[in-house]
């Protein structure tokens, strides 16, 4: 475990983190701005285990706005961190970030890809996102390089892509995903409590095909 260092400015944030008061942080946020640069201070922590419950507690927060700090903790060298990015992005479901979802769906990590897809699926509705290939999720990522348009439409049509996502993904490549985050897409989410995804909930998933064994 990393050295448990307090950091300038999220001493009490730290504490709560470290005592597992997640929801109490995310309740400070809400009601202090000055909390909430905390606790993006708190993403980046020389501890991986407050660096994991920061991230649980962005969920509690409620703001969507969080989600271009938790996209980079997608990078972090500890899968339980990575988990807890993936599950706070699922949840929040923003356009901005379905890039960093979808290159997310090639971690090592069965559960970050699980919930990367889970997000995903709420966008972009149709696919197993799970099941995709990487060389699918590749042509997506990069807008489809040299394909036409009709080698385009093939591919979507067999990962199953819904017409009405299909729309919203080539709109949003059209814009390179610089989507404006959308506050109101949360009230719908808010109407029950956030629920981070059990085992038992999300199917076990293979990188890159369902015959390949993970890790």
């Amino acid at each position: 475990m990393a050295a448990l260092r307090g950091g300038v400015g999220l001493p009490e944030t730290r504490k709560l983190l470290l005592e597992y008061e997640t929801e109490e942080v995310g309740r400070l946020v809400k009601k202090n701005s000055k909390e909430k640069k905390a606790l993006v201070k708190a993403f980046s922590d020389s501890s991986d285990i407050v660096r994991e419950r920061a991230l649980i507690a962005s969920v509690d927060a409620a703001d969507p706005t969080l989600v271009t700090d938790i996209t980079k903790a997608l990078g972090d060298d500890v899968a339980d961190v990575r988990i807890a990015a993936a599950q706070a992005l699922a949840f929040y479901s923003q356009p901005v970030t379905v890039p960093n979802m979808l290159e997310s769906l090639k971690d090592e990590n069965t559960w970050v890809r699980s919930h990367c897809a889970a997000g995903l699926s709420k966008l972009l509705n149709g696919p197993t996102w799970a099941r995709i290939s990487e060389d699918d999720v590749d042509k997506i990522l990069n807008g489809f390089p040299e394909m036409t348009e009709e080698e385009v439409d093939v591919l979507l049509k067999r990962i199953k892509m819904k017409p009405d996502a299909i729309d919203r993904l080539r709109a949003w490549q059209t814009e390179d995903f610089e989507i404006e985050v959308d506050v109101s897409s949360l009230v719908d989410e808010l109407e029950g409590r956030p629920i981070l995804l059990s085992e038992e909930a999300l199917e076990p998933i293979t990188k890159g095909t369902p015959s390949t064994s993970d890790e």
